[in-house]
């Protein structure tokens, strides 16, 4: 039976609500209705933190304003559903490389199709790779985070409900613990429900996400993982530089000009045939000023916006205090979203939140906070 996220998931796979077509185009990444709400347990979550590390002095600031604690913790986890990939960085269920290592087909209706590296993301779970305890041994915020998360809880958030953010200190402190909380079991549930493709993958174990471009849009297809199978034909190197990599591809160079042929080809028809990574064979179509002869294939274009492939020395990255390489085009594209809420903010007059009618009442009510006893 095909799995798809339309069959499986049903109104859910819908970007946005149907019902309310205002709140419905704030953010095209954001699944299921605007109002959602975490358990109330998640305050108690953070509230244990800050119990067991502060002195009792000390605790008594972060509740100097009952919204303080309960505006952080929704703002941080509506930060992780918008930007899109802190979840799938430090949980158990992950973004892998495995379409960049090797060859990936899938079979449907008796054909076997490759897939195109720079159309399928691959996810898998591994309990090993949830950040929890190193989160709590080296408390505090990755660069990320402090440059990204921070400033939306601090400057769209809380101004967005005419509300007074916290002293940064205090901020950073709740902003962690919430992190915490996302990442212990307690928050299962909530992840399942808020990220379709991590509900799909900690149940399969895997998922295969596939990209078809159309004209103006992009249609994302989950693939069934008993579709899938590993190809056991390895990626090739290129001879200029000797990196191993999927876009290792075939062109004859002379004298630094480059023409394109298909790798698959069989008769080389030249002495100067060379396999080369998109990345030198750009370099040396700049250095040439020639473009690529062969009206077959596209112009490579190393670092394009498709490849995610941390292996690649070429890719831009950033690294957390973790030692994690982060491809730069995912924090752009978490970056942009949120400009598109702030966007959407301004031009609407409030968050999707107050326009489905939530108040900031409404919201302390539903996490009863305690202050401090």
């Amino acid at each position: 039976m095909e799995l798809s996220l339309e069959s499986v998931y049903g109104e859910r796979y819908s970007p946005a609500p149907y019902d309310n077509e205002i709140v419905a185009t704030y953010s095209n990444n954001i699944q299921g209705r605007p109002d959602w709400m975490p358990d109330p347990s998640v305050q108690l979550f953070v509230e244990s933190i800050i119990k067991d590390i502060f002195p009792l002095e000390t605790q008594v600031r972060f509740f100097e304003k009952p919204e303080w604690v309960p505006l952080s913790v929704l703002s941080t986890l509506e930060w992780i559903k918008i930007g899109g990939w802190w979840l799938f960085q430090y949980t158990k269920v992950g973004l892998t490389d495995e379409q960049y290592k090797s060859i990936w087909s899938y079979i449907e209706d008796g054909i076997i199709r490759e897939n195109d590296p720079t159309k399928l993301l691959i996810f898998n779970k591994d309990p090993n790779r949830c950040y929890f305890k190193k989160r709590c041994d080296d408390a505090g915020l990755t660069e990320q985070e402090f440059s990204d998360l921070l400033p939306f809880v601090k400057n769209i958030s809380f101004p967005s409900w005419k509300r007074e953010a916290p002293p940064e200190d205090i901020l950073e402190v709740v902003i962690w613990c919430t992190l915490l909380w996302v990442l212990s079991d307690d928050a299962e549930e909530w992840c399942e429900e808020m990220e379709i493709l991590y509900d799909f993958t900690n149940k399969q174990d895997w998922s295969f996400l596939s990209s078809e471009e159309e004209v103006d849009s992009e249609m994302m297809r989950l693939l069934s993982p008993l579709k899938m199978q590993r190809e056991n034909r390895p990626v090739g190197s290129c001879s200029r530089c000797g990196t191993q990599q999927w876009c290792i591809d075939g062109y004859v160079v002379i004298s630094d000009e480059v023409t394109m042929r298909k790798s698959e080809q069989t008769t080389m028809g030249s002495q100067n045939w060379q396999y080369l990574c998109n990345f030198c064979a750009v370099e040396l179509n700049q250095i040439s000023g020639f473009q690529l002869a062969d009206d077959n294939v596209s112009n490579p274009m190393c670092g394009n916006t498709k490849c995610l492939n941390t292996s690649c020395p070429n890719l831009k990255t950033a690294k957390d205090r973790f030692g994690n390489i982060l491809p730069e085009l995912l924090l752009e594209r978490g970056r942009q979203r949120v400009n598109e809420y702030k966007n959407f903010i301004e031009a609407n007059g409030g968050t999707p939140r107050q326009l489905t009618g939530q108040t900031v009442d409404q919201i302390l009510a539903h996490f009863q906070p305690t202050g401090w006893k």
